[in-house]
């Protein structure tokens, strides 16, 4: 292939203009052995191949959507510790909840506790302040 370069001083015009009058308006017939649509093109529109049509064709830009759906394209053991804030975990702690089948190491805990009304009295009666209180019902 062979390429023809034109310039006004080979062939003794003028000017650029008068070289665009006589050559005409660019065109592109092929790229990549494959055919251009003759469309002319319009603001922000792009070229792209289109194989179902064997040709480049223009086309707008796709719109942009930004979604927040990360449940198929992030792999949650790769998400470093410095992207999750503490708010990413507390913004969802009023759904959460922890049954006692899911603490492994829990020894024992407090299931049901009874306190008669004879002995809170007692414990209040005994109480010199609301600190001692405490350590009297925690001590039941």
């Amino acid at each position: 292939m062979s390429t023809l370069q034109i310039s006004e001083d080979s062939i003794g015009i003028s000017s650029q203009e008068e070289i665009l009058r006589i050559v005409g308006t660019n065109t592109t017939a092929q790229i990549a052995g494959k055919s251009v649509d003759s469309t002319t093109p319009t603001d922000n529109q792009i070229l792209r191949y289109d194989a179902g049509n064997d040709k480049w064709q223009s086309e707008n830009l796709p719109a942009l959507v930004e979604t927040n759906d990360l449940s198929s394209a992030v792999v949650w053991a790769d998400v470093p510790d410095a992207n999750i804030t503490e708010s990413s975990v507390t913004q969802h702690e009023s759904a959460l909840s922890i049954t006692e089948s899911q603490i492994t190491d829990l020894q024992s805990y407090l299931t049901a506790e009874t306190l008669t009304m004879t002995q809170f009295k007692a414990v209040v009666a005994a109480s010199t302040d609301f600190a001692d209180f405490q350590t009297r019902v925690a001590a039941l």
